[in-house]
């Protein structure tokens, strides 16, 4: 905190002049970020003195008022940070790792590859953003915060893709062929 004197001047309708002296506190408002660092979700550049409270899903979590915190479910969360009077919440950080432990890229497939009308992802029980590409890398079709395993793709014509799934903040590629 700072400590600041301000003169502050007032004049009255008669042209006086009035002055008093007005003491100011500064506090630096606490912004920051969340990140994330293996299994922890974790907040940096906060002033000295600050608090905080970690909310999921907009819903506070009790108990849950360090700098840094060990999500045990999976799915958005905030943090408010506190410097005295003032506080900042951050923006959403959607977290999706719990229950995936170090995805294997080999251990997810796409079956049936070549397919006709949609594909399985599986080994994939989680939430996933995913996009697919055409042969010339033009995004054909995409979906965000998907659950079912199964993308249809029977809209697609026939081809060789390349499907990019988001796992968490984990990117994986994959081939397939549309017959």
């Amino acid at each position: 905190m700072k400590m600041a004197e301000v003169i502050l001047t007032i004049e009255d309708p008669n042209g006086c002049l009035q002055y008093d002296t007005i003491q100011l506190t500064t506090v630096q408002v606490p912004y920051t970020n969340i990140w994330s660092g293996g299994p922890n979700i974790y907040c940096d550049n906060i002033p000295s003195g600050s608090t905080f409270q970690w909310y999921l899903d907009g819903a506070i979590i009790p108990g849950a008022v360090g700098q840094v915190y060990t999500p045990v479910v999976n799915g958005v969360y905030s943090l408010v940070v506190t410097n005295g009077i003032c506080s900042y919440t951050t923006d959403n950080y959607h977290y999706y790792k719990v229950g995936l432990t170090d995805v294997n890229k080999n251990e997810i497939s796409l079956t049936p590859n070549p397919a006709t009308s949609k594909i399985k992802i599986n080994t994939l029980n989680l939430k996933f953003s995913f996009t697919i590409y055409d042969a010339t890398g033009k995004v054909v079709m995409e979906a965000e915060d998907v659950y079912d395993n199964t993308i249809p793709i029977i809209d697609l014509v026939k081809g060789i893709y390349m499907i990019e799934l988001l796992i968490g903040e984990d990117f994986i590629m994959k081939r397939f062929v549309k017959n």
